[in-house]
């Protein structure tokens, strides 16, 4: 049986302390994570890392 999918965030940032931060509060909050954290570079003037994480919210 699969589960609804009530709503749906993705935390992203330069900074891995902030992204694991969020990642943190919204896991003790019932979200649950949606895949791996996903790491790439972002080009805005000048190169860097981005963190990336899904989020869900499934119906209760």
């Amino acid at each position: 049986m699969s589960r609804k999918v009530i709503d749906y965030k993705i935390i992203s940032s330069s900074n891995p302390r902030f992204v694991e931060k969020e990642v943190k509060k919204l896991l003790s909050e019932g979200w649950e994570l949606l895949g791996g954290a996903s790491i790439g570079e972002i080009n805005r003037g000048g190169t860097m890392d981005g963190f990336c994480q899904s989020m869900v919210k499934y119906e209760a």
